[in-house]
């Protein structure tokens, strides 16, 4: 699987600035979705476009499991409401500036299901805006494609 980002070599110019996160975030995407390194259902990856801007200053970055993905639906069928929770914490860095916001649904039996992952460093509308959209639309597309090929959901 993928576990190191020795890899990706960053110049000196790029090293500690949000142009080379970019560069980082971009190159994961591609080598993550594309050559599906040990693919399986669980396999890490980032949904839609990752935002690295240094003119606004924001990063927000969504990851996920096709198997996460499928939770939301899952717990759609079960009859209950559409429910989804998140929540952000800053204390998984060392530096407690970037936050992670977790995304989950509930069941019927009031159980929670881990949907997606969102990185971020403010937590902003705009933020949760997109990890919320980002998160529905590759849902809708992992069910969709998944149905296509007659595998479980």
């Amino acid at each position: 699987g993928f576990t190191s980002l020795s890899g990706f070599k960053l110049t000196h110019r790029l090293a500690g600035t949000y142009g080379g996160l970019r560069m980082i975030l971009r190159k994961c995407q591609f080598h993550l979705r594309q050559f599906g390194l040990s693919w399986s259902e669980n396999s890490y990856y980032i949904l839609g476009k990752p935002v690295c801007c240094a003119r606004t200053k924001s990063i927000t970055a969504v990851f996920s499991t096709d198997n996460h993905l499928c939770n939301a639906y899952r717990c759609y069928r079960q009859g209950g409401l559409q429910t989804f929770c998140c929540d952000a914490t800053y204390r998984l860095t060392d530096d407690q500036h970037q936050g992670l916001i977790i995304i989950d649904t509930t069941d019927i039996g009031q159980h929670s299901h881990v949907t997606a992952w969102g990185v971020i460093n403010k937590e902003d509308t705009e933020a949760h805006r997109i990890i919320f959209e980002q998160a529905r639309d590759a849902a809708e597309q992992v069910v969709e494609n998944r149905a296509a090929r007659q595998h479980r959901i």
